[in-house]
């Protein structure tokens, strides 16, 4: 290694310089922050689709959700509501108790 020829990231003109002297068309490094939220809004698509793959009934709400610009964590939230709203009144609960167990917030 010692007698090798010298690269061009030993010489310092690597990926990182050449985006720093304005290279075009790269895309710029993602914080962290950013990446989390990518990897978490995967695993919800992931997880949206494998509840509509096993309950399709559901996929007509799940594409009119979306189709009215709900992000994947609203959609998926109201899933969740939704899948627990019609549980409880196919046990014969009243409306007022599901709304207050299942929405206590509002």
């Amino acid at each position: 290694m010692a007698n090798d020829h010298p690269t061009s990231l030993r010489m310092l003109f690597g990926y990182y310089n050449a985006r720093q002297a304005g290279l075009g068309g790269v895309r710029a490094d993602r914080s962290p922050r950013e990446i989390n939220k990518i990897s978490r809004s995967n695993k919800l698509i992931k997880e949206l689709l494998r509840e509509v793959e096993t309950d399709p009934e559901w996929e007509p709400f799940v594409v009119h959700w979306i189709k009215n610009g709900f992000s994947i964590e609203s959609t998926m939230a109201s899933l969740q509501r939704a899948k627990s709203y019609a549980w409880y009144k196919s046990r014969g609960y009243k409306r007022q108790d599901i709304v207050d167990y299942v929405w206590p917030y509002f």
